[in-house]
């Protein structure tokens, strides 16, 4: 399973605003915010800048805003990861006591969530 810590990472300075509201649709509210900073609505107005090129055209702090739009798109992974366990076995009873083991494991990892 990926660490939730990795999925922000992904939001780059030369993503455009299209780019990071299609993959992290919770980030409007972040560009919402940003709207009186620029004299106007980002999302309407610079939907396909980068986030570098935007944040220059409105003298935005761009590692402020990348901030902003990194922890949202955290609490958004967080909200939706679903937990999965894989389990590759070949069906042997000398399997059934690691297996069973692994599932305690997970169904515990869940309950701590």
């Amino acid at each position: 399973m990926k660490k939730s810590s990795d999925i922000p990472n992904r939001i780059t300075r030369d993503m455009t605003v299209l780019d990071v509201l299609s993959r992290y649709s919770e980030t409007e509210a972040v560009f919402r915010r940003y709207d009186a900073l620029a004299g106007e609505c980002i999302c309407c107005r610079a939907l396909f800048d980068t986030l570098e090129k935007m944040a220059s055209k409105y003298d935005l702090d761009l590692e402020e805003l990348m901030s902003k739009l990194r922890n949202t798109a955290q609490q958004l992974y967080k909200k939706t990861t679903i937990p999965m366990l894989s389990i590759e076995t070949d069906y042997s009873m000398e399997d059934a006591e690691q297996l069973k083991t692994r599932v305690e494991a997970f169904v515990e990892m869940v309950k701590a969530k």
